[in-house]
């Protein structure tokens, strides 16, 4: 399942519309831990963030966290 919008607008606020990592705009809210290892859609399990880092860390589980 994805996160609703309300979730991700939340979210969005939360983090000023910014990635939390490079601060760069224009992001989109990723699972901190993946739905395939459990991670629910929850405000605790979301995280803001911009394409580039998403690609250098939402696969890496050591620096995921």
């Amino acid at each position: 399942m994805a996160f609703k919008e309300r979730l991700k607008k939340e979210v969005r606020i939360k983090s000023d519309g910014r990635c939390v990592i490079c601060h760069n705009p224009f992001v989109d809210i990723h699972h901190i831990k993946p739905q395939a290892e459990g991670g629910e859609d929850t405000i605790d399990n979301a995280v803001a963030l911009c394409a580039y880092c998403h690609d250098l860390f939402g696969a890496n589980p050591t620096k995921r966290t």
